[in-house]
């Protein structure tokens, strides 16, 4: 089966070409990664928004930007997803062990919910591409 991208080219054939670096960034689901950094990146500035106690200040702006970085390294190497995963259940763990305002609590387990849900999308049809060799249906 000859699938095309929306510039005419072939995807297998494409992806071959373009190593597994660049590959890796024509994922169906990079914008689900970069929602990723942005919620981490929001988390970690968040603290300047309302009032943390000092050591919720550092555990917001540390989680954040650990889901940031992660989401990152996530979008060339898929299976790092989980690292993302983990680094937002930290985040929970260290707001709700800590002293903090309700707002505080909000904002970080809606945001976390949110990346956790990015974490379980299921792999893009280009990476099957690039593990199998050939193009392969995720279902069908």
């Amino acid at each position: 089966m000859d699938t095309r991208t929306p510039h005419g080219f072939n995807r297998t054939e494409l992806l071959r070409r373009m190593g597994r670096v660049r590959g890796a960034l024509v994922s169906r689901h990079w914008h689900a990664r970069i929602l990723q950094v942005v919620i981490g990146l929001w988390l970690a500035l968040s603290t300047v928004v309302w009032r943390h106690s000092p050591p919720q200040r550092v555990a917001s702006i540390v989680g954040g930007l650990l889901i940031a970085a992660t989401a990152i390294l996530a979008g060339f190497f898929d299976r790092l997803r989980a690292l993302v995963g983990l680094a937002g259940i930290w985040t929970v763990i260290a707001t709700l062990t800590m002293p903090a305002s309700v707002g505080t609590v909000v904002n970080t387990v809606y945001s976390v919910v949110v990346v956790l849900g990015l974490c379980m999308l299921p792999w893009s049809e280009e990476r099957l591409v690039r593990q199998f060799g050939e193009e392969r249906r995720l279902y069908g």
